[in-house]
């Protein structure tokens, strides 16, 4: 990495993160586990150039391959000495906002062990808005491995045009309302062509770049968990599906045994959750309007059916009044994703005293 003036340079190690939501660039010395410098795509222009290739960089290329400075070459502990690079190529990022620091080494940590390595935390950490990143790097000399290189630039410049256009990035989770039950799983997760499977996403960073970062991913993540929770009832309770149902009345009090009718595992329904139903005696011939709907709760039962319901009121008329079919729909709490999703979305606001106008009241002079 060079100064604009071509003056002083620094050896830093890149890693370019091709996530498809939220591509970033990460700068770090010797090692990242002793901190980096992350640029998200959002954030920053990039583009980059081939030595030898007409491009923008041709000029800047030529001039840094004549300057005193010289900075293609590197150090080859193997050899004890300096080793020039045959090509090169540049690459440029242009900083509009403040990048995220992670874990920069203090002033009495042993992280940067040479002189050379302090002055490449200084020069990161000197970076900021308005600033030009100028990098070169040695280009692969076997052309399978530079087409790589040169892939990795182009998915990133596609990326962060997406960034751009979506203001900030997760332009795929930006398509759907984030309670849509319909959201299809982005196309590059299928595991194969018949979609079947899902690959399960994994983190490449073990922290947040920001707080659109964490919000996209922690709210988001809890909101398809909240899908998936409803999901899971309402694929078993539902207008289209009956259910067996045993009766036992006392008055107006009814407990309705309900044994469910379905191929595999289900969601078993906590107590106290409310249900919408309707009896019939005919399985297939119904009506689910909501004039034939009774309101029901399901209690707590030592019975071998799968859950009891209590209803207070009057039974339709029956053939069979003890034993029957329901057909029912369930209310899913899903009141603690909920919280927890309103709690993550106010984690990066913190209030003090004063902030609210009741309290604004009481601190101004009277």
């Amino acid at each position: 990495m060079t100064s604009e003036d071509m003056k002083s340079k620094v050896e830093v190690k890149m890693q370019i993160s091709l996530d498809s939501q939220f591509p970033k660039v990460h700068l770090f010395v010797d090692d990242r586990c002793n901190g980096e410098v992350v640029f998200p795509a959002a954030d920053c222009s990039f583009d980059y150039g081939f030595e030898g290739e007409e491009s923008p960089f041709t000029e800047a290329i030529r001039t840094a391959r004549m300057s005193p400075l010289n900075p293609f070459k590197h150090y080859d502990y193997y050899c004890n000495g300096w080793k020039p690079w045959q090509r090169a190529m540049a690459i440029k990022l242009a900083v509009f906002q403040a990048p995220t620091i992670i874990g920069f080494p203090g002033p009495d940590s042993e992280a940067p062990r040479t002189q050379a390595m302090k002055d490449a935390w200084e020069a990161l950490k000197s970076i900021g808005p308005g600033k030009d990143v100028n990098l070169w790097m040695e280009m692969e000399t076997d052309s399978g491995a530079a087409n790589v290189q040169r892939g990795m630039c182009e998915w990133f410049i596609r990326l962060t045009r997406l960034a751009y256009q979506s203001n900030g990035g997760f332009w795929y989770r930006k398509l759907y309302s984030p309670n849509d039950m319909n959201r299809p799983p982005p196309a590059w997760l299928w595991a194969n062509h018949n979609k079947q499977r899902l690959y399960k996403y994994k983190p490449s960073d073990p922290f947040f770049v920001s707080h659109h970062d964490r919000i996209y991913r922690l709210v988001d993540a809890t909101c398809l968990e909240k899908c998936e929770q409803i999901r899971k009832f309402t694929e078993v309770f539902n207008k289209d599906r009956t259910h067996k149902a045993m009766i036992e009345s006392q008055g107006k009090i009814h407990h309705i045994f309900v044994k469910v009718v379905n191929e595999g595992r289900f969601v078993h329904l906590p107590e106290s959750t409310r249900v919408s139903f309707v009896l019939q005696d005919d399985p297939l011939d119904y009506d689910y309007g909501p004039q034939n709907q009774q309101r029901g709760i399901v209690i707590a039962s030592d019975s071998d059916f799968d859950f009891v319901l209590e209803y207070d009121g009057d039974l339709p008329p029956l053939k069979n009044p003890v034993r029957t079919f329901i057909t029912l729909d369930v209310w899913v709490d899903t009141t603690p994703a909920d919280a927890q999703m309103e709690a993550l979305k106010k984690a990066s606001k913190p209030c003090v005293f004063g902030d609210t106008p009741q309290e604004e009241a009481m601190v101004s002079p009277s």
